[in-house]
């Protein structure tokens, strides 16, 4: 993948930051704390909390899929403490897919369909994790229909293989 232009970036996160200032101007503080505090219930509804497991090769994660549309993603990348992995280092589990897809195998015509109310299961190799260290995970996605990026960060204990 190209790298990004600093100025590109900055230009991405400034409109942000102009979105949220005229959020905060629609709604007033109390409305825009409810908003985040929605957004962060999403977040955490997404994840299974203690999913965070060391395997073998690296660790596994695994997303709930609440209730509610997800959607179809043709792009994936994972990071550990905001160290990106490579993609062909990642994988995916859906439950009505093959066994594990690697991140790369995605595209626009066969997207990673993010049902509501089913799982997916999510893997990496990255020697190196020790177990009882708490980590900070982000998965980033692009959904086919909807062009900006979408993500997911947890921070979680990583929990031996067996744990339960």
């Amino acid at each position: 993948m190209p790298a990004v232009h600093p100025l590109r970036t900055l230009t991405r996160d400034l409109s942000l930051f102009r979105q949220g200032l005229t959020i905060l101007h629609q709604v007033g503080p109390h409305g825009l704390g409810e908003m985040v505090r929605m957004a962060e219930f999403l977040e955490r509804s997404i994840y299974q909390e203690g999913s965070l497991r060391a395997t073998r090769e690296g660790f596994s994660f695994r997303l709930l899929n609440p209730p509610m549309r997800m959607g179809a993603f043709h792009w994936a990348t994972l990071s550990v403490d905001q160290r990106p992995l490579p993609p062909e280092d990642c994988s995916v589990s859906e439950p009505q897919g093959p066994s594990l897809r690697p991140f790369p195998s995605l595209s626009r015509q066969e997207p990673l369909h993010l049902r509501p109310g089913e799982g997916a299961s999510f893997a990496a190799r990255l020697p190196g994790l020790v177990p009882g260290h708490r980590h900070t995970v982000q998965l980033n996605l692009r959904n086919v229909a909807i062009p900006p990026m979408v993500w997911v960060r947890f921070t979680d204990e990583l929990r031996r293989e067996e744990e339960g």
